[in-house]
């Protein structure tokens, strides 16, 4: 099979401000956006341009230590040492992630009072090229990072903006569309059936259009739609193998009454083992850490007094994915978080549930 790229140029925005100084992520590849006309494409991305833009008033105005045009190495060294501990700054730490590696810290950004506003270019704390590439599960995140004058204020204004061309390749049957030619026309379909008549699940007879196409199956299932002729048969469609669905949990949300969406616990109403993958809305403030997120699982309906509760396992602030078994014995598990609005203090958590996906959508 040859491969073509579909390309797609983004922008990275955000605006750090008082309200969450806490951990967030910035940016990874493949956010759709409404008007993306294919979906389900796997982006890597090359960012061209990240920098912020500062504007700090809340610390006084920096004060420069100036060297003279004479001066030397040692002393404009000593100077600008002079310089940045001499006055007041605020830190937003950035750091890089991937699957399968935690967060690793790249830089401390200093910011002081410069006016009337400046800019810091952020590719070079990346890469040393002129572009910083990114795989699909690489993550950029940062927070605000107290350094003797506390985090950023209302007065403050810091904007990340940057921009990325993502890629994501197009697999074509080129390779195999001979053999498919050759298949069609050789006899293996000598009866030359149309769609309604050969066995193919409903999503994919669906898309026959009218009895001008055929469809045919490879060894692996893959269903390919086929323009036909007298004289030969040309591929003008691929439909993928049909994928296993996710697992579903079985059961219903319950102690709703204190969230406005979804529930602070699950019940299961059959025994089951099954991978609940725990994610977290965005903008959702839960204090960074590796073990910011407790999972739980109850022998009765979950009660103030943590009677009857077991825990299970505890992840970072971002998530993960976990497998929990629930039965007769204990068919009820609920989320608590330590919450970035009450000094870390782990609270419930109101979550939603769809098949296995788990969504921690806010604190009741």
């Amino acid at each position: 099979m040859t491969a073509k790229g579909a390309f797609r140029n983004v922008n990275i925005l955000h605006e750090f401000n008082p309200s969450n100084p806490g951990m967030t992520e910035l940016y990874t590849p493949g956010f759709l956006a409404p008007y993306d006309i294919e979906s389900g494409l796997k982006y890597s991305a090359f960012i061209t341009s990240l920098r912020l833009t500062i504007d700090i008033t809340s610390i006084p105005e920096l004060a420069v230590v100036t060297s003279d045009l004479l001066a030397s190495d040692d002393t404009i060294i000593d100077n600008t040492k002079e310089t940045f501990q001499g006055n007041a700054k605020k830190a937003i730490t950035f750091y890089l992630k991937t699957s399968v590696t935690p967060l690793i810290k790249i830089a401390d950004i200093f910011l002081f009072n410069q006016r009337p506003y400046y800019y810091i270019d952020l590719i070079d704390y990346f890469t040393s090229a002129a572009t910083f590439d990114m795989a699909p599960d690489a993550v950029i995140a940062a927070q605000q990072t107290d350094v003797g004058y506390g985090f950023l204020q209302a007065t403050d204004r810091v904007l990340l903006i940057g921009s990325a061309v993502e890629e994501a390749p197009k697999y074509e049957p080129a390779a195999i569309i001979q053999n498919i030619t050759n298949n069609y026309s050789s006899g293996n379909n000598p009866t030359l059936e149309e769609v309604d008549e050969v066995p193919l699940p409903e999503e994919v007879r669906t898309l026959a259009g009218d009895n001008d196409y055929v469809f045919m199956l490879a060894n692996d299932g893959t269903a390919y739609k086929i323009l036909k002729t007298d004289l030969f048969a040309e591929i003008i469609n691929l439909i993928p193998p049909t994928t296993a669905s996710p697992p579903t949990l079985s059961g219903s949300s319950v102690c709703q009454e204190e969230c406005s969406i979804g529930g602070k616990a699950f019940q299961s109403n059959t025994t089951q083992t099954i991978s609940l993958r725990i994610t977290v809305k965005p903008g959702l403030n839960i204090s960074y850490g590796t073990d910011s997120i407790q999972v739980h699982r109850w022998s009765q309906e979950p009660n103030p007094e943590s009677e009857g509760r077991e825990f299970l396992t505890a992840m970072s602030s971002f998530g993960s994915e976990i497998n929990v078994t629930l039965d007769d014995a204990y068919p009820y598990f609920s989320i608590s978080a330590r919450n970035g609005d009450m000094e870390n203090f782990y609270d419930t958590c109101c979550f939603i549930v769809n098949e296995n996906n788990v969504e921690i959508v806010g604190f009741y």
